[in-house]
């Protein structure tokens, strides 16, 4: 069963911009927030992958766009005195999902900045798997790996990363 999630006035609207983000060098600097939570126009079913993942592919297509990079800009700017903040690059070696909780048609394991519509990765994710990580290799109790992390204060999520 089709169920329409997109007005037909908005369809035309839609397509143009996601034929023009196509274009080499894009044409148009589209939201990509927007265009992923609000440019998917039916849903075909629940066996229906194939138009979620074209959507997705759609929505990737899209670059940062000026506004974004002039504010990235400013931010790294602000964020550049030694004594006050501290700059790590890491990288991921494999699959990142954040933001599931957040529920939604399209659950694609990113969070997207409401301003400028690029993906971001939350503080507090980042803080939880380092807590995770610390958790595996803190000694506690007489020289042995903890097993256990009540004694360490809990976060607004309970205790992530405890074992026991």
């Amino acid at each position: 069963m089709t169920v329409p999630l997109m007005r037909a006035a908005l369809r035309p609207l839609y397509d143009r911009v996601y034929d023009r983000v196509a274009e080499d060098p894009p044409a148009v600097e589209p939201h990509p927030g927007l265009l992923l939570q609000r440019g998917l126009a039916e849903h075909r079913g629940d066996g229906d992958h194939e138009s979620k993942a074209q959507h997705v592919a759609r929505v990737c297509r899209s670059t940062a766009g000026d506004f974004y990079r002039r504010a990235y800009a400013r931010w790294v700017r602000a964020t550049t005195e030694p004594m006050r903040f501290r700059s790590v690059t890491l990288k991921v070696e494999t699959r990142l999902f954040i933001g599931l909780t957040g529920g939604g048609m399209l659950e694609t394991g990113c969070v997207i900045g409401h301003s400028h519509g690029m993906p971001s990765i939350p503080g507090s994710s980042i803080k939880g798997v380092v807590r995770a990580h610390a958790l595996e290799r803190l000694d506690t109790a007489g020289g042995r790996p903890a097993t256990s992390c009540s004694a360490l204060p809990p976060t607004r999520a309970g205790r992530p990363g405890c074992r026991g």
